[in-house]
């Protein structure tokens, strides 16, 4: 969970979801991805190999790009989200129960809704979404638009992994199934 509270080599403690921005604004050596690999090292004995970074707006821009996804909302939403292009630097967020088609800027509100749920109902709402992205990425529409979406991807996803490496772990996840990645 984002609230994890957590020892930060060479650094006080504080929750997980701290340590990439401070390791990036530290300049710590190999910015937040290294501090968040020593760190999950050093609390969970868990060691990051490699690292895939998007930003909330190339995410947006990936989904819509996509076309939207469809998500089966298991029940009523209602928040109050960070919306910089709202008057108040805020809006007003509900959804209703039921399959929902998303654009990007709704999947990412989904995603993000914490107030009025639990970090747990968080989660399983950020799983569904990677799901539903996943299962919309294997339609014929969408791997017909692979170079319009690689576009999308490059400037908006850091990684250490090379393209052939991202071609083997589609290639593998493909295999596997959504239900088993």
């Amino acid at each position: 969970p984002r609230d994890l509270w957590v020892q930060i080599p060479g650094y006080a403690s504080n929750r997980i979801n701290t340590v990439d921005a401070l390791g990036e604004r530290a300049a710590h050596p190999g910015g937040g991805r290294a501090l968040l690999d020593e760190t999950l090292r050093l609390n969970l004995g868990v060691p990051v190999h490699h690292y895939v970074r998007i930003d909330f707006a190339g995410f947006v821009r990936i989904v819509d790009a996509m076309g939207g996804i469809t998500v089966d909302v298991p029940a009523p939403l209602r928040d109050w989200f960070p919306d910089l292009k709202a008057p108040l630097g805020r809006r007003y967020f509900t959804m209703a129960a039921g399959a929902r088609q998303m654009d990007g800027r709704t999947a990412l509100a989904y995603c993000r809704s914490r107030m009025t749920t639990s970090d747990f109902d968080r989660s399983s709402r950020q799983q569904q979404v990677l799901l539903a992205l996943w299962q919309k990425a294997l339609t014929l529409d969408t791997l017909m638009q692979v170079p319009v979406l690689w576009k999308e991807f490059q400037d908006s996803v850091s990684t250490d992994l090379s393209t052939k490496q991202l071609l083997q772990l589609a290639y593998f996840a493909h295999a596997l199934g959504p239900e088993q990645v």
